[in-house]
Formats: C-alpha cells, structure tokens, sequence
C-alpha cells in the first residue's frame, strides 16, 4: 500500500504518531501525495477548511483553561506547540509532473510561494481553501499555459526540470559532480521571464530567457544522494521536493 503524504520532523518518534497532537515540537509539515504526479507541500498546520467547520460549529480554534502568567514553563511549551497544530496550514510548495501522452516523458515542474525582496512581507501566503486558490492548481495553469513565471507572477514562483539528452545514461554534468545513473537524478531551473513559444517537452533553459540553477540531486553511491539548492528555496522545501522523486 502506497502512502498518503511523507511527514517531515527532527524526530524520528513523530513518525510512528498518527495523530498530529501526539507529535513533538520538531514536528515540520509533511508532502501530500494527491496522486503519482501530484504532490504538495505544508506545514503543520491544520487544513484551513477544518477550521472554518469549527467556527461554524461555534467551535473555537484556541483555548486556553489559563493564562500563560500562570503556567509553568512545560506547560508553556506545551500550549505553544498546540497553538502551532491548530494554526492553519500554510502551502509552502508543489511539485506537479507532466506527462506527455505521445512519448510517456515526465517533465517535472515545481512551484513556491513568491519570495519578496522588501521588508514588509518575505513570502507571499498561500491558505486556499477552494482548488482554485491552490498553489497546485496555479502550477497547473502555468505549465498548461506555457508561461511560466509570467502567470500569477507576483504570487508564486515556478522551476522546471532541465532536460539533457544524456539523462538515459545518468549523465547529467550537475557542475561538473560525479554522478551515478538514476531515474531519480534529476536539476531543476528558475527561469526569469516567460517561454511561451516552447513546449513543456522543450528546456527552459536557452534563448532570451535568464535561467538560474535553483536546485538538484545527484545518485553518488548505493543509497546514498548529493543534494545541493540555493535561492529561492527553504532547506525544507529542498527536502520535500527531493522526496517525490522516491514515490513510486
């Protein structure tokens, strides 16, 4: 049986927990798996269609039996991670694999809040509660359009899969690294600016458009990967992401 989502956490306990309160603290979010080409990224947050039921059940998302003043600092601690669990969930990225029927390829297409350079707002906020107010859905539209980047452009940023005509025989150049063959290697490129003309078979990467390595995974021995990611993506985006290709 396949799962449902992969947790993500500093502690290996929170994995065997199937109820989210019963998770510590280092508890971070976890990849839902909606099918073989689609996953999507969150914190631990609650599903935000929950909490509207609870609040039209006259239910409340918050409690407390007393004020923090007066707790002591376990019970502080323990407050502050259930406040955490019932916050609701924030997207933080998606990873959408389109097929194409002709030839059966994968071209792998990634998308993250947009990331802000002014200090008013780091990241744009993603809490949908429709599939159209989904970063899924957005990606979606971006990728069928053929316009990345220049759709939804102030909310959310888009990478695609580098191709290389070599990937059959694992020989990526991923900076000039040592790489072994894998199915499961793979780069992906943060392009600015649209490429409406090209097909999602066709590389991002070339003609007018900048394209910025943003991250990559490389096979460098039996069961062991190279990881490396830069600008726009989180640690624990980069982790997520990698973690989709491991689903079969």
């Amino acid at each position: 049986m396949m799962p449902s989502s992969f947790l993500i956490s500093l502690d290996k306990g929170d994995l065997k927990q199937s109820d989210r309160i019963q998770r510590s603290k280092y508890y971070l979010g976890k990849v839902k798996i909606k099918n073989a080409n689609e996953f999507i990224l969150h914190d631990k947050g609650i599903n935000p269609n929950r909490l509207l039921d609870l609040d039209d059940n006259g239910g409340s998302s918050s409690t407390h039996s007393e004020s923090k003043q007066d707790m002591s600092h376990e019970e502080k601690e323990a407050d502050d991670l259930l406040e955490s669990l019932i916050q609701p969930r924030i997207e933080l990225g998606c990873v959408y694999y389109a097929v194409d029927e002709r030839s059966s390829d994968r071209m792998m297409n990634v998308s993250i809040p947009r990331v802000f350079g002014d200090q008013s707002q780091t990241t744009a906020v993603w809490q949908g509660t429709t599939s159209q107010d989904k970063l899924l859905h957005n990606l979606k539209a971006v990728v069928n359009r053929s316009a990345r980047n220049d759709l939804m452009g102030d909310q959310l940023m888009v990478c695609a899969d580098y191709e290389d005509a070599m990937r059959d025989v694992g020989a990526l150049d991923y900076s000039s690294n040592r790489v072994l063959a894998s199915e499961k290697n793979f780069s992906v490129e943060w392009m600015v600016g649209g490429n409406p003309g090209k097909s999602f078979k066709k590389s991002v990467a070339g003609g007018e458009n900048l394209v910025y390595p943003s991250m990559q995974m490389h096979r460098i021995a039996k069961d062991e990967w190279a990881v490396q990611s830069t600008y726009p993506f989180t640690l624990f985006q980069t982790f997520g992401v990698c973690l989709t290709r491991f689903y079969k």
